[in-house]
């Protein structure tokens, strides 16, 4: 069962019962049913944010943190608009939320993760810095000849480009064949 499912079910479980506990509030007992069918609703949408975060975010207590958050402002806003009974009603949806939050982190799949990097068309970090250092660090001048300058990847860093002969700074040799690459000194 997936966390959003898992928190669909069990928010509407959790917020009927939620609900219910409004039968411990004398005055209220007539509008019994109405109050279990909006907080089964209240349970239902604090169970679906919890799963789609938990899908986002695994963390148990960023999922109970944001699971008590969202029960706290739907139960805030429910008690605002009955102008009352906000200890009554703020307590068991927060409470529902902390549960939600904990049940959707702790159980469910993980979402799945990509089997390779390559899949994804990302190559690595070291494919990021030998572009910015092609970007950052060099021009090519009309004649061929490769400038050097100093850019993110720090001093003494040569960078050439495939093809024609260049003179490399520093000291270093220049490779025969290959693709555009920076040299990082050793």
């Amino acid at each position: 069962m997936n966390k959003v499912l898992l928190g669909l079910l069990l928010g509407a479980v959790l917020g009927a019962i939620d609900g219910a506990t409004a039968w411990f509030t004398p005055a209220v007992r007539v509008q019994l049913a109405g109050i279990i069918v909006g907080s089964t609703v209240k349970g239902l949408i604090a169970g679906v944010a919890a799963g789609i975060f938990a899908r986002k975010v695994n963390s148990v207590p960023l999922g109970i943190l944001f699971g008590v958050a969202v029960g706290f402002v739907l139960a805030f806003l429910v008690a605002y608009m009955q102008h009352g009974y906000y200890f009554e009603i703020i307590l068991p949806g927060s409470i529902v939320g902390l549960i939600v939050g904990y049940a959707t982190q702790k159980y469910g799949p993980l979402p799945q993760q990509p089997q390779r990097r390559g899949e994804l068309g990302f190559r690595g970090f070291s494919s990021v810095k030998v572009f910015l250092s092609k970007v950052l660090c060099r021009s090519i001048s009309g004649n061929g000849q490769d400038e050097y300058g100093q850019g993110v990847s720090g001093p003494g860093v040569d960078v050439w480009r495939h093809g024609g002969a260049g003179k490399v700074p520093h000291g270093g040799e220049r490779q025969a064949g290959g693709n555009d690459h920076a040299v990082l000194p050793g």
